[in-house]
């Protein structure tokens, strides 16, 4: 995660410029739960991002902190560390539960997030915005996985209501990083919802694994995080920057030749094209792009350097 708070002391309301690409310092929301004690996440705060002096409230014990951290697959090429202790979530009650908070300010326009769940059979994991603040529910916008069997489905709620499901799309008990786009900019064409299911954060994004025009909201105001049954949460990272898919992937935008159907293309974002091979020849190897992603990270700073994990 961009460790946004030690670099605004030194720069504030200010953008960085680095060979023509502006990196600009926005608002963004991490929480991995490593800063809190086990227990119940209830009265608890830590995290970035949130309004100053709030904490995860909710008539519920049952949203529990646990040892251990959640992993994406190697893969898919996730590029986020987790520091402090590792915890997590896991929902601990037979049926739903949700603790809520609000976020400092609201996230508008392009939002990229992502989090990575694990979950049973039988259980669910997942995170809703803007909800009622009641204990059992994502009563409004939420992405929920929930497994009735060792098929685990990716649901896109609105308002307790069905809107989007891909059905046994995640294996039950594998750890599995969601990768979400919401443009909640009402006069955009490319309005509405998109999410990915272990994409390879390296390669042009394929075409979603969930799709809604709807979104409910016009913006996030207030995060919800819950399930039932074991379902475990980690991880969340969520960013309306301009560089907002890699403050939650930890990996530049690779932009595709044409954009997949169902999402539209990266508004303000700093997207790496791949280099098309010649007929015949092999493809470009990623190596390229992971050297552009070292360099990105490098920022030149009032004639100094100035080294920042993004």
């Amino acid at each position: 995660m961009p460790h946004r708070t030690s670099l605004s002391a030194l720069v504030t309301a200010i953008t960085l410029t680095l060979t023509g690409t502006q990196i600009s310092l926005a608002e963004s929301v991490h929480a991995d739960f490593n800063d809190v004690r086990t227990g119940q996440l209830r009265d608890q705060s830590g995290g970035e991002g949130f309004e100053a002096g709030s904490s995860w409230t909710g008539d519920t014990a049952m949203v529990r902190v646990v040892p251990g951290d959640l992993r994406a697959p190697a893969a898919i090429n996730h590029n986020l560390e987790q520091g402090g202790k590792s915890h997590m979530l896991k929902m601990t009650h037979s049926e739903g539960r949700v603790v809520h908070r609000p976020l400092a300010s609201s996230l508008r326009n392009e939002v990229w997030g992502t989090f990575l769940i694990q979950v049973p059979a039988g259980g669910a994991a997942g995170l809703g915005f803007n909800t009622g603040l009641t204990h059992s529910t994502f009563s409004a916008q939420a992405i929920i996985a929930e497994a009735d069997s060792d098929k685990v489905d990716l649901v896109y709620r609105i308002g307790g209501k069905d809107k989007k499901r891909a059905a046994g799309a995640i294996q039950a008990g594998k750890p599995t990083l969601i990768l979400y786009r919401i443009v909640y900019s009402p006069r955009s064409p490319d309005k509405g919802f998109a999410a990915w299911i272990n994409p390879d954060l390296l390669a042009p994004l394929p075409k979603p694994d969930l799709f809604s025009a709807t979104i409910g909201n016009g913006s996030i105001d207030r995060i919800t995080v819950g399930g039932m049954g074991g379902g475990q949460l980690d991880a969340i990272r969520i960013s309306s920057d301009s560089d907002a898919f890699t403050d939650v992937t930890g990996q530049p935008f690779v932009a595709g030749l044409e954009e997949p159907t169902g999402v539209a293309p990266l508004s303000g974002a700093k997207a790496i094209s791949p280099v098309a091979a010649p007929i015949g020849a092999s493809p470009v190897s990623s190596s390229l792009t992971q050297q552009v992603v070292l360099f990105h990270r490098t920022l030149i700073f009032e004639g100094g350097l100035l080294s920042c994990r993004f």
